[in-house]
């Protein structure tokens, strides 16, 4: 009988995991709505973690400044790409000027102090990997919760806030990112309703190979949420 060599019994034993690693991932989303309660308690967990944040953080200009997208109508506000899970570190994105969509008036963006708050929504988005044995390789979980606002006969988004959680298997990295990639309305001239249109980009990469997912979120002023 020939004797195995150290590295022939290393390769033996450790091919079911590095299959788990090396395999292609099959992602699945599953979604979850908010009720109230839920949505209030992640607004409050963000403004506590923004707060605790800028208590430590050095001087800087904060984000959320920019004018992300624009029409005739309404302007987003925000920063263009928020980094939600980097390395395998979830962190939560308010920056905290969350990002918004808000009407314009004769070509100025209206002031959020003018607006009449109206009832927070969300959904709890969880994306697991697996791989061809059933293994889960990773898993984000990242929840949008976005309070809606009304200005004369309009409804628009006064703040936009991700919440994530992630976990991934031995060897694996998960980044993940979410960006405006556009905004609309819904509605009509004389009654418009903002809508935002999210993209949620994860990627999950080891030493021999890496593969890109990415979701469209819709929200909307009359509080609609939908996964494309």
């Amino acid at each position: 009988m020939k004797k195995l060599s150290i590295l022939g019994l290393f390769l033996i034993v450790s091919a079911p995991l590095h299959a788990s690693i090396d395999e292609a991932t099959d992602f699945k989303l599953s979604v979850t709505p908010l009720n109230e309660a839920e949505v209030l308690e992640v607004t409050q967990e963000a403004e506590q973690d923004e707060m605790a944040k800028n208590a430590i953080a050095a001087p800087a200009r904060r984000g959320g400044d920019s004018i992300l997208k624009q029409t005739a109508d309404m302007a987003a506000i925000g920063d263009y790409v928020y980094t939600i899970v980097e390395s395998n570190r979830p962190s939560i994105n308010t920056s905290f000027s969350p990002m918004r969509v808000l009407p314009k008036v004769n070509g100025r963006i209206v002031d959020v102090n003018r607006l009449t708050d109206l009832k927070g929504r969300g959904a709890r988005f969880s994306y697991v990997g697996t791989n061809v044995f059933g293994g889960e390789v990773a898993r984000l979980d990242y929840t949008i919760v976005f309070w809606r606002a009304k200005y004369r006969t309009g409804k628009y988004l006064q703040s936009i806030v991700i919440k994530t959680n992630s976990s991934t298997g031995w060897g694996n990295r998960l980044d993940a990112s979410a960006q405006l990639e556009s905004i609309a309305n819904r509605g009509t001239r004389a009654a418009p309703v903002a809508m935002a249109a999210i993209t949620i980009k994860t990627k999950i990469s080891n030493l021999f190979r890496s593969q890109e997912n990415q979701d469209l979120i819709l929200i909307d002023g009359l509080g609609r949420i939908q996964s494309m």
